[in-house]
């Protein structure tokens, strides 16, 4: 049985953007006005993701007031759902399965920068295909 997406608006692009549960993130139906003046509507739709190549995570392009931000979605989707407040490196989001592109709400959890080193760690120690050597 697939259970229902939740979707909920991403802070700051509120009527603009939404973020799902299954780390999906969409735009909403509205009308804006570009710098000639000239009224464009945009749909619905769910947005397309990109890797990150540095990083491996997933990232999206969220375009607001004519500027336009690169946002990870795993991030979105722990703010969303997860009441996750950015602070630096003190408290960052960890993927419980350790795939950086797997940005479902239940997959994702706020770790420590520590704990993560330790997760990370432990993560070699236990498969050897993870070994560098």
């Amino acid at each position: 049985m697939n259970a229902k997406e939740t979707f909920k608006d991403i802070k700051y692009y509120e009527g603009y953007y939404q973020v799902s549960d299954l780390g999906r993130v969409r735009s909403l139906k509205r009308t804006i006005i570009d710098k000639n003046g000239i009224r464009i509507r945009i749909k619905k739709k769910i947005l397309k993701l990109s890797i990150e190549a540095r990083t491996g995570y997933l990232k999206v392009n969220l375009c607001k007031n004519g500027k336009t931000k690169t946002r990870y979605v795993h991030k979105l989707v722990a703010q969303a759902f997860h009441d996750h407040k950015p602070n630096g490196y003190r408290r960052i989001i960890d993927h419980k399965n350790a795939i950086k592109t797997d940005n479902r709400a239940i997959n994702l959890q706020e770790i420590s920068q520590s704990e993560n080193i330790k997760k990370s760690k432990a993560g070699y120690m236990e498969s050897s295909d993870n070994c560098p050597f």
